[in-house]
Order: structure tokens, then C-alpha cells, then sequence
């Protein structure tokens, strides 16, 4: 049990969150037979119903940045990603995660660069 008293709602709020949101993390090969490659996430994520976005870090980098909800599938390498809230999840080469919306930090470790793609769908309307 976590003790909260004493702190105001946004305290309690910060203190609880990395307990009550869990990231699953799951492999390419559970969702496809093909290859994981940026052409077969687009593949998966057809325009206009998404969009995909490709980043590509050195290793050993710690960056910045923020994010609606998206599903985030590492190509190469291995990420971490370290959100405000508290909440942190590692993604290696072949796998994907739902990640929440908010400011995180993006880590890549080991030797590796990264390949990362986000993909986020696209409103309706």
C-alpha cells in the first residue's frame, strides 16, 4: 500500500500512476509471419487511417519529447522510454508497445542505433 496522506491530488496523482498503468510489451511475430521492416509497419498502418513516423538515434543518446498515444515498434536496437509520470518501459529490435500520451524521456541503449517508428491513427472526421 502507498501512502498518500498528506499529499495534495496532483502529488497523490504522480505517486500512483507508474503503479496503476501497465505498458504491455509484445513481439512483431505474435501480430505477423513477415518480416519486421519499415515497410511492413506502413503496410500495417495504411495512410490515410494512420500515420508513421521514423526516427533514427545514435546509441547512447537521451532525448526529449512528447507524444499522443501511439504504438511504438523498434526496428533496431533497444529504447527505453521514461515518462513524466514515472511509468518506463524498454522496447529491443522486434518489439512494440502502446505508449501513453505525455512528455517522456527517449534513451537508446547499447551499442546499437535505433530504428523507431510511432504510428498514431488518424481522427475520424
Amino acid at each position: 500500500m502507498i501512502d498518500t496522506s498528506g499529499l495534495d491530488i496532483e502529488q497523490a496523482t504522480d505517486a500512483l500512476v507508474p503503479y496503476v498503468i501497465q505498458i504491455a510489451v509484445r513481439t512483431w511475430s505474435e501480430i505477423s509471419n513477415e518480416a519486421l521492416t519499415e515497410a511492413a509497419i506502413h503496410a500495417r498502418y495504411p495512410r490515410p487511417q494512420y500515420r508513421v513516423g521514423v526516427q533514427r538515434r545514435p546509441p547512447g543518446v537521451r532525448i526529449a519529447g512528447s507524444s499522443r498515444v501511439c504504438t511504438s515498434h523498434v526496428v533496431l536496437g533497444v529504447a527505453r522510454f521514461v515518462f513524466a509520470s514515472g511509468v518506463e518501459v524498454t522496447l529491443r529490435a522486434g518489439e512494440f508497445a502502446e505508449l501513453p500520451a505525455g512528455s517522456y524521456h527517449l534513451e537508446t541503449l547499447g551499442d546499437q542505433p535505433v530504428v523507431l517508428a510511432q504510428c498514431w491513427k488518424v481522427p475520424a472526421g
